[in-house]
């Protein structure tokens, strides 16, 4: 058909310049919105966009069946150029193409609305065709076009909620099924302004990985089967179980089908085992190294690719840390990882987005938007936020009439943990300075504690002195001290120091060398209880901070990172109760915290004052 019209550049008013268009399909986009809209062009553009509109739905009339041919990427679309001329509720919010509310109210805000497709120059680097900004941006497009090119052998799409991942892995996948000779693909590769690339040209097997066959027929079947032709059969397509579709003429196992599988279990490596395929697509982080290797071993045969979309909400797991931060590193160009942001997608409720993303905690944010490495599933503390929880260090000299208490997790081949613990006027505790230590002997760590709450005024501090008499010389340096006036110290005697009580012997030491310590309360439910109360935000303030300093680095990242231990499924109600407060990752520091807030706790230096911020 006639579209040399097309090629004329409209009216300011129209939201698109389609003579700036890349693509013969961008034009047909743009017609598309000029129809449904009437945008104010040239009469002459706009019956040839009708035109165009027309031929479009015949060509879907007479390709009934076949999804995959009409399936458009969506790219990031102009903050600057996305509020003009298109149509408006009521309350000022902009109409989508099904006459729906989306996106943006204004060009600035940082969730974008439908507007003017941006175009890819390199990187991440995108442009707009309409006013020539240049910015860094993400697009389902560009992950498509780096999975059919890489020579990865991992290629792993990371992406916040919303943001297409696993439909975009399903469209990989299913194009790989289908072959790159295929009608279908070869007109969803020419809609976008793909190359094959590394796609197989005949049908091929492809393993689609879950979690859980639940997690595969309520979610991961439904986007293949979505994308596939209707003639395709299927096996077990709604089952809670091992599933397959195929293409006629073939069967499940057989090149043109899918067969999908689970990736957990006890011998979930087993499902793995006996199968060639050149593509695996796993869709979420299952963990498992030893399903890895078996789903390596798959493609190692057709020199396939492994395929991971997921939001990395486990953190630096086994299998991440296997692919992506193996020590030594994985040879290069191995590799290759491609993020994509929600709220580049133009397909999603921009406000609804931001609304959501702003009732989130910045570490949740660095998950759900940007696929951080930040651990959430089955965290111990969720609601720990380094912005809200982490404040600047202050003198301690400034905290002299604070209430102190300290906590310490005894340990000689695992760190040693001491927290220096203060609470203000406000009722706040607040977590001075840390000591974190391993493979030192206990008069060592005396020695220290009793340096950092010295006068330095009057601290002697040979370290010649003999290592059982050097304390006593401590004081009797202070007694003649204007500084101290006697004491010694340049912080107040805490209330108490909750130690484990399960080392009687190191106890006994600090209590001769004059630091006797307190049998801390270890119940762990009450503990884990304490802390998060304390963490809770009331009246614009949490119970518990953190100073700044590099000495609680370790306190940080532990109480950041620790995470529930999984069981096995169905064993749950056989765990004890010590079991099921059972944690996963580095927790010596966190110990000594939980020591010294239950210690707090029954002193009463916190429970009040905490309650009065309400």
């Amino acid at each position: 058909m006639d579209v040399t019209a097309l090629r004329l550049v409209p009216q300011p008013e129209a939201p698109d310049a389609p003579g700036l268009q890349a693509s013969y399909y961008d034009r047909l986009r743009w017609a598309l919105y000029v129809v449904r809209h009437g945008c104010r062009v040239d009469p002459g553009i706009f019956a040839a966009c009708q035109r165009l509109v027309a031929w479009e739905v015949e060509q879907r009339k007479a390709h009934t069946g076949h999804p995959l041919r009409f399936v458009e990427l969506w790219r990031p679309e102009c903050r600057l150029c996305s509020d003009i001329t298109w149509p408006r509720a009521a309350d000022g919010r902009l109409l989508n193409t099904s006459g729906k509310p989306c996106g943006r109210t204004g060009p600035h805000d940082d969730v974008p609305m439908h507007g003017v497709p941006m175009h890819h120059v390199s990187g991440d680097l995108h442009r707009c065709p309409r006013c020539g900004v240049e910015e860094e941006r993400t697009s389902q497009r560009e992950m498509v076009r780096r999975f059919l090119q890489s020579e990865a052998l991992y290629f792993v799409a990371l992406g916040g909620n919303r943001s297409s991942k696993s439909w975009s892995g399903s469209v990989c996948g299913v194009m790989t099924a289908m072959g790159a000779a295929h009608p279908d693909v070869v007109e969803l590769l020419r809609r976008n302004g793909l190359k094959p690339g590394r796609l197989p040209q005949a049908p091929s097997l492809v393993l689609a990985g879950s979690i859980t066959n639940d997690d595969s027929r309520d979610y991961l079947r439904p986007i293949y089967d979505s994308l596939l032709p209707d003639a395709w059969e299927w096996s077990a397509r709604f089952a809670a179980q091992t599933a397959s579709t195929w293409q006629p003429g073939s069967g499940a196992g057989l090149p043109g089908s899918v067969l999908f599988k689970t990736t957990s279990g006890a011998d979930a490596s087993k499902r793995w085992q006996g199968t060639s395929t050149p593509l695996v697509h796993n869709d979420e982080d299952h963990g498992d190294v030893e399903v890895l290797r078996e789903q390596l071993r798959a493609v190692a045969d057709q020199g396939g690719r492994w395929l991971g979309t997921f939001t990395p909400t486990r953190g630096k797991s086994r299998l991440v840390v296997d692919v992506l931060f193996r020590d030594p590193p994985r040879a290069s160009g191995e590799v290759e990882v491609y993020r994509l942001d929600p709220v580049d997608n133009p397909m999603i409720d921009g406000d609804a987005m931001g609304r959501w993303l702003a009732s989130m905690t910045a570490k949740e944010r660095d998950v759900r938007r940007y696929a951080r490495f930040v651990q959430l599933d089955g965290l111990v503390h969720p609601t720990w936020d380094e912005s809200v929880h982490v404040v600047p260090a202050i003198d301690p000299a400034e905290m002299a009439d604070w209430p102190r208490v300290d906590g310490l997790d005894f340990g000689f081949r695992a760190p040693f943990a001491y927290l220096w613990g203060a609470v203000d006027p406000r009722g706040v505790l607040h977590i001075i300075r840390a000591r974190y230590v391993p493979q030192v002997n206990t008069d060592a760590h005396i020695y220290e504690v009793h340096r950092a709450e010295a006068c330095p005024a009057c601290w002697p501090g040979p370290d010649d002195w003999p290592a059982d008499r050097w304390w006593d010389r401590r004081f009797r340096a202070a007694e003649s001290c204007a500084v101290c006036n006697g004491s010694g110290r340049a912080v107040p005697e805490p209330y108490a120091r909750a130690a484990d009580p399960a080392d009687a012997d190191a106890r006994d030491r600090w209590a001769a060398m004059g630091l006797p310590t307190t049998a801390a309360i270890k119940a762990r439910r009450e503990g884990y209880g304490a802390i998060d109360q304390l963490l809770e935000v009331r009246n614009g303030s949490p119970g518990l901070v953190v100073h700044d300093h590099p000495s609680t680095a370790p306190l940080r990242k532990e109480i950041s990172e620790l995470a529930w231990k999984d069981h096995e499924a169905g064993k749950r109600s056989q765990l004890t109760v010590h079991r099921e407060t059972e944690v996963v990752g580095a927790d010596h520091a966190w110990d000594a915290l939980r020591y010294l807030v239950m210690e707090a706790r029954r002193l009463r230096l916190v429970d009040y004052f905490h309650e009065s911020r309400k």
